[in-house]
């Protein structure tokens, strides 16, 4: 995923303006012993850091919401992303609102709410994957997604 870090550092430091401690993160990257701040790395390693804390809680919430977990990620991360969801949905309700077809191509049709709008109304439908079955022999459920079909 992100082979060149090495190490990281959690270190309490006063924050005089809260007047309380904050953590602050900082890492070590292989071959070097600087030590990096999150300012100096990506917005998306910053929000995959981000999600993948959220999703590893060894004693998680009772629910995860997320909006648009896939947003700023690269294809690899993602992936990796997805494997921590699913993981993390044995231990909790995980609740994504997504309009990404990668995200969607890793779940199951049970796992699916679709919202469209109807007369200036949400309507929600959990897809099925028995009505479905047709366009599953030969379609992910992105590709339907891409068709409109879903």
């Amino acid at each position: 995923m992100m082979p060149e870090f090495d190490d990281f550092f959690l270190e309490p430091v006063e924050n005089k303006s809260l007047n309380d401690k904050i953590i602050r993160l900082r890492w070590s990257q292989k071959g070097s012993s600087y030590l990096f701040q999150p300012w100096q790395m990506s917005d998306g390693t910053l929000r995959f850091l981000a999600l993948a804390l959220v999703f590893l809680q060894p004693i998680p919430p009772s629910i995860i919401v997320i909006d648009g977990p896939e947003l700023g990620l690269n294809p690899e991360s993602l992936n990796t992303l997805v494997g921590l969801i699913h993981e993390a949905a044995f231990k909790t309700q995980v609740i994504l609102a997504t309009q990404s077809p990668d995200l969607l191509r890793s779940m199951e049709p049970e796992n699916v709410i679709i919202v469209d709008m109807y007369n200036e109304e949400s309507k929600f439908k959990r897809l099925n994957r028995k009505n479905l079955s047709c366009w599953l022999k030969d379609y992910t459920l992105a590709d339907l997604w891409w068709k409109k079909i879903i």
